[in-house]
C-alpha cells in the first residue's frame, strides 16, 4: 500500500508546505536583492554628484528599472497579484512613477537581474579607475 493510499491528504499537505517555503524563499531573495540595490543606488547617487555624463546616468537608471521589472515578474509568477513585503520594498528602492508601477510585467521583463547587477557594478568599477 502506498503512502497516498494510507493518507490521501498527506500529499496535498506536503505540496502546500513546499509551496509556502517557495513563496517565503522568493520573497526573502527579492528582499536581499533590494538591500543590494539600495546600496548600489546610494553609491550611484553619490557618484552622480561628481557630474557623471547624462548618458551614463540614464544607463544606470535603466538598469535599475530593468531589475525592478524582472523582480516584479518573479514576484508575480511565484506569489500572484497582490501586495507583498518584497514588492513594497522593491518600489522604495527603484524610483518609478505610480503609473509605471501599476503596470503588470510581461515577457519583455523576463531578464536575469543578476546580469543587470553585474553591469551596474562594472560601470561603477570603470568609473573608479
Amino acid at each position: 500500500m502506498s503512502e497516498m493510499d494510507e493518507d490521501p491528504y498527506k500529499h496535498v499537505r506536503h505540496i502546500a508546505i513546499r509551496s509556502k517555503r517557495l513563496r517565503d524563499r522568493v520573497e526573502k531573495d527579492v528582499l536581499e536583492v533590494c538591500k543590494l540595490l539600495k546600496k548600489l543606488n546610494d553609491e550611484c547617487s553619490s557618484t552622480e554628484n561628481k557630474d557623471l555624463p547624462k548618458t551614463l546616468k540614464d544607463t544606470l537608471r535603466k538598469h535599475f528599472r530593468d531589475i525592478y521589472w524582472s523582480l516584479k515578474l518573479h514576484l508575480l509568477f511565484h506569489l500572484g497579484i497582490g501586495e507583498s513585503k518584497a514588492d513594497s520594498k522593491l518600489q522604495e528602492v527603484v524610483h518609478l512613477t505610480d503609473e509605471d508601477m501599476s503596470e503588470l510585467p510581461d515577457q519583455k521583463h523576463a531578464i536575469d537581474p543578476g546580469s543587470k547587477l553585474m553591469e551596474i557594478v562594472s560601470i561603477g568599477t570603470a568609473e573608479v579607475r
